[in-house]
């Protein structure tokens, strides 16, 4: 702070003072002059009076203009993918709002703009313009720009939509990637304009108007005239409106026959419609959703479209064509990088899996203002990014809860590392799997570190299709459980696009699509309000109060990072206070335990004592007793003797419990197996113990083909146990 009567230091002084003493990515881009810091009534400091710097501001205090034309298209394509008006060469991408996306943004426009790639590890080590200049001066030259394709008569479909079609055919008649986007339009609506704007949307992109019919077994692309899409209208009472859409939205397409997009504009009042649209995955992702939104306000206002570049089926030819020379640079790194990952996430979940259907739930998840900003630091201040801290914070709840020391998260990519698709509709979304080692007790900044190499690693690697990894890889497959990873991350940190229509109110309404994808899913915005959003998640494995468990958990945590970024991981909390005190009350032991008592002895008497009372999740004492009693039963008449060893392999969970009793009560030994050991490890202790038999689950059965065993988790009680009848 100045003395009085001494000039104030200039943004370039005080600049160049925190250079000598910050990382580059540590200099503020903005700098406010304040006569005093605004105070609330309680005498402390009143953040919400403080002014915004505007990314103006930041522009204009200390600014350097390009000093040469290869500085001046760089600070080009930072300030278009900023948004911003001017960028000066001392300005860092990163303080200016930059993110993962946006350099990945940044590199398209490098390639397309300079031709050059730019690896992605660049922007992060070289974040303003002048060392990112002097960085690519050994940048190798960039690919050609894609361009329309020579079209063959049997037009094929991209990597990724040929995946949507395989499983839209393996779950025949679900609507898992249905797409749904409800706008209410309250004000004076011209319908027909609105209905027009529509169809030259899809009259604009082939995506949207494309059959996928099958030739000799193989789906090929069938563009369809733009005449063939309509838009349904009608009255409807708002009353119905919810579960309306909730049908729409759940009702499948045939791909061989069904346009992937259809359509309504519902009347509920004279100034008050919905438009309600349904897309199939295969023609769109969420980046592509975004782009029909804006696209149709704009036609609506009358505004005029750039002609598009190309169409998505050129760019499926150029895929195809470009395959090999990609796998080839890719695919030796996502061997090296999924090698010996773990196969399952081994959740403790309340109910086996394939016991009931899969069905998408939220828990809410709201971190304020205040730990926004503060995680937003913290991540700046290890050379990290906002989502690659939220990444190494789920990836150690998840470890914790499941007891594994290295967790695979996936993440979507957006897929538009070019410039000429980023304003296609169509399926260009991928998916990552970062795989994030927690071994070795890592600080916060050492587990930063890693969640750091591994997400820039992927990303660098993005362009392979996740189809073909997992074609490659080939990981252990189960039925039901997604392959490489069970659990996914999205942050999505641009801006909201503006809905703005003349005379009409424009609010977006919800339509649930009612399938799960994932066994969990985190996903979070970035907002004025803090980071908004929550944990989606597979209501048949789990019941919402043990996500809200995990949520609170994630939340602290994540406090607890802010809190001690010096501190070894495995010391931060995940129980809130009152979980602490339930944990005390649970562990009191100070009561006598009777002699020569068995630990069966004692469960029945509980049992007896608090039948309705919760013992495991998904299990009450009476219920969890009659389970184990089934169990003991069925040992028994298989001709189990006692002290004969039973080995049990089954994921964290009540059957782990139902198992464990199940064992005891029929006097047998139980042997406990990991299965999240290799089949080799599992074999060495199965010769060792040389049990009767196993007991485990469908979904691990085929490790134990030449064991004799029994599933816990079949519908029908138990499956046929090789060797016996």
């Amino acid at each position: 702070m100045a003395r009085p009567g001494e000039p104030l230091p200039s943004p370039k002084m005080l600049r160049r003072f925190l250079g000598q003493n910050l990382p580059d990515y540590m200099i503020p881009a903005a700098f406010v002059t304040l006569a005093g810091m605004p105070l609330n009534a309680n005498g402390k400091l009143d953040r919400k009076s403080l002014p915004v710097p505007l990314r103006r501001a930041a522009e204009a205090q200390g600014y350097r203009p390009p000093r040469n034309s290869h500085e001046r298209r760089l600070a080009e394509a930072f300030a278009a993918v900023l948004g911003v008006a001017r960028v000066g060469v001392d300005d860092n991408f990163f303080a200016l709002g930059g993110h993962s996306l946006l350099a990945v943004r940044l590199a398209a426009r490098i390639r397309s703009g300079l031709g050059m790639e730019m690896p992605l590890r660049l922007i992060f080590e070289h974040p303003s313009v002048a060392g990112l200049a002097a960085a690519l001066g050994g940048a190798s030259v960039a690919d050609a720009a894609i361009q329309p394709q020579i079209r063959p008569a049997l037009l094929p479909l991209s990597f990724a939509q040929s995946r949507l079609w395989f499983l839209d055919q393996l779950e025949s008649g679900g609507a898992a990637y249905n797409i749904p986007l409800a706008l209410r339009l309250q004000g004076r609506l011209d319908a027909e304009a609105l209905v027009a704007a529509l169809r030259a949307v899809v009259a604009r992109h082939q995506a949207l108007r494309t059959l996928f019919p099958a030739q000799a077994g193989e789906p090929v692309q069938s563009v369809r005239p733009p005449e063939d899409f309509t838009v349904e209208q009608h009255d409807l009472a708002a009353a119905l409106l919810p579960e309306w859409l909730a049908e729409q939205a759940g009702r499948r397409f045939d791909l061989a026959s069904d346009l992937p997009i259809r359509a309504s504009l519902l009347r509920i009042d004279v100034d008050d419609w919905v438009l309600a649209v349904v897309v199939h995955h295969i023609a769109a992702d969420g980046w592509s959703m975004g782009l029909l939104q804006s696209e149709l306000l704009a036609l609506y206002r009358g505004e005029d479209l750039p002609p598009l570049p190309l169409q998505y089926p050129d760019y499926a030819l150029w895929q195809r064509a470009g395959a090999a020379a990609l796998e080839a640079r890719d695919m030796p790194y996502w061997r090296a990088a999924l090698e010996g990952s773990p196969a399952v996430l081994t959740l403790p979940t309340d109910r086996a899996r394939g016991m009931a259907a899969a069905v998408a739930a939220t828990v809410p998840l709201r971190l304020g203002p205040e730990l926004h900003a503060q995680l937003r630091t913290l991540a700046q201040r290890h050379d990290a990014t906002l989502f690659m801290l939220l990444a190494a914070a789920l990836a150690t709840v998840l470890g914790r809860w499941s007891g594994q020391n290295e967790v695979v998260v996936g993440t979507p990519v957006a897929g538009r590392s070019r410039v000429e698709i980023e304003g296609l509709i169509g399926l260009f979304v991928n998916t990552v799997a970062l795989r994030i080692r927690l071994d070795g007790n890592p600080t916060v900044q050492d587990l930063l570190v890693r969640a750091r190499e591994a997400a820039l690693s992927a990303f660098a690697h993005q362009d392979l299709p996740f189809e073909r990894i997992v074609e490659a890889v080939q990981p252990e497959r189960q039925m039901g459980v997604n392959p490489l990873f069970q659990a996914m991350l999205a942050v999505w940190n641009g801006p909201d696009s503006p809905v703005e229509l003349p005379g009409v109110a424009v609010e977006e309404v919800s339509a649930v699509n009612a399938a799960a994808k994932f066994d969990l899913g985190l996903t979070l915005r970035e907002t004025a309000d803090g980071l908004i959003g929550g944990l989606d998640y597979d209501a048949g494995l789990f019941d919402r109060a043990t996500i809200e468990r995990l949520a609170g958990h994630l939340h602290m945590l994540l406090s607890g990072m802010v809190a001690g970024p010096d501190k070894p991981m495995a010391m931060l909390p995940l129980l809130s206070e009152a979980e602490r005190r339930q944990q005390v009350q649970w562990n009191a032991s100070d009561g006598a335990v009777p002699d020569a008592v068995t630990l069966v002895a004692l469960f029945e008497a509980q049992a007896a004592r608090t039948p309705q009372a919760e013992a495991v999740n998904g299990f009450d004492y009476a219920g969890l007793d009659r389970a184990a009693n089934q169990v003991a039963h069925r040992l028994l008449g298989l001709g189990l003797r006692r002290e004969e060893a039973v080995a049990l392999c089954v994921g964290r969970g009540p059957q782990l419990a139902v198992g464990m009793l199940g064992i005891l009560k029929a006097g047998g030994v139980y042997v406990p197996l990991d299965p999240a050991n290799p089949d080799e490890r599992l074999a060495a202790m199965l010769a060792d113990c040389a049990p009767r038999l196993v007991l485990t689950e469908t979904m691990l059965a085929g490790r134990f083909a030449a064991e004799a065993h029994l599933c816990l988790d079949r519908d029908d009680g138990w499956a046929t146990m090789p060797g016996s009848a």
